[in-house]
């Protein structure tokens, strides 16, 4: 029973690690201020976009898009830091 419950908790957590091992961080490349230069993004649990308006030199807003690759519903998290 030991044997079976250290096995068990070893899955759970090689399948709990691997849901989010290989999450991507997408960096931001200028410009990408109009639709025309938007970067790509590529939807998937736990990837995530890294970026910054530079309001000193006229970066005012930042655009992105991505191609839906299943019928289901997406959460986008917003988040900043002023640092």
């Amino acid at each position: 029973m030991k044997k079976f419950a250290s096995g068990l908790l070893a899955l759970t957590l090689v399948l709990g690690i691997s849901t989010s091992a290989f999450a991507a961080v997408y960096q931001e490349y200028e410009p990408n201020n109009s639709w025309a230069d938007a970067n790509s993004f590529y939807p998937a649990h736990g990837n995530q976009l890294n970026g910054k308006l530079d309001r000193d030199n006229g970066d005012s807003q930042d655009r992105f898009t991505f191609t839906a690759t299943q019928n289901q519903k997406i959460r986008f998290q917003l988040t900043y830091s002023k640092a």
